[in-house]
């Protein structure tokens, strides 16, 4: 089964990173039945670096996620009207 096709309990999409950290479990669950020699190595260093496939790929949503809640600001203040501009309106209703 590859990365992407994992699914959770549920039958929903894991996340990439989830994926990646389900290879390195799996991977080291392998590892603790192969004695000590080149096999289990190579299994110990293929879950290291799934768990550092899943810390990048973590790493790498937070910054969308963080440039996407910039982007929205930035909306909100380009379609706001200016401070100034609302009080003046505002105070045009009062009177």
């Amino acid at each position: 089964m590859g990365v992407d096709q994992r699914r959770t309990e549920i039958g929903e999409q894991t996340s990439t990173a989830g994926q990646y950290r389900q290879l390195a479990r799996d991977f080291h669950f392998m590892a603790r039945d192969l004695p000590p020699g080149e096999n289990r190595s190579t299994l110990l260093k293929m879950a290291e670096e799934c768990e550092r496939l899943a810390d990048q790929q973590e790493q790498a949503t937070d910054l969308r996620q963080e440039r996407s809640k910039r982007a929205r600001r930035r909306e909100i203040c380009l379609t706001e009207k200016p401070i100034p501009e609302r009080l003046h309106e505002d105070r045009q209703k009062q009177a």
